[in-house]
């Protein structure tokens, strides 16, 4: 199955598969857009498709997303959060945790910077009012968590804490909904 991935430097339209990335072939988004996928995994020193791309359930979540009806579905989001895209890739590669963190928003919210979830969390990056601290500023006045400058630093801060804490990836990502 193959997904469609608009590059917003370029412009051009790239097809993304399992299997064209593991054989190397160019990944969407990379800058000069020569780089295989091998070369922009070792940038980050980190990769969850290196770490974890092996397990059943990442098959089995990777085949659901890659079907015709999600295709679009996500092809939407991407197109819509172009101008937070880019930023919060610029954050994920200066602070070198995995590349795949750039789409941690798609599941969280859509990349929609105004929505609030039935359990309260707000934002892109969906923070709780019990988890903004020390990351973000919460009162009577302001509430960061709609800011998706300062939302996106905090939510790879918390993050980069949670995996301070358990020093696994997928069990920072989880403490990013459950907590710690």
């Amino acid at each position: 199955e193959k997904m469609e991935i608009k590059a917003e430097e370029s412009g051009e339209d790239k097809i993304l598969t399992a299997e064209n990335v593991a054989a190397g072939s160019e990944i969407p988004g990379t800058e000069g857009g020569d780089e295989s996928a091998d070369s922009f995994i070792s940038k980050a020193n980190l990769s969850l498709i290196q770490l974890y791309g092996e397990r059943p359930e990442v098959e089995y979540w990777r085949k659901v997303y890659l079907s015709e009806k999600w295709q679009k579905v996500l092809r939407g989001i991407l197109e819509n959060a172009v101008e937070y895209r880019v930023y919060v890739r610029k954050c994920v590669q200066e602070k070198e945790v995995p590349p795949e963190l750039e789409y941690l928003p798609v599941v969280e919210s859509g990349y929609k910077t105004a929505v609030r979830s039935k359990s309260g969390a707000i934002g892109m990056w969906q923070f709780m009012a019990n988890s903004v601290k020390p990351f973000l500023k919460l009162n009577e006045y302001v509430d960061e968590r709609y800011d998706p400058w300062l939302s996106t630093q905090a939510g790879i801060a918390k993050l980069q804490d949670n995996y301070r804490i358990f020093n696994d990836w997928l069990i920072a990502i989880a403490a990013y909904n459950c907590g710690n």
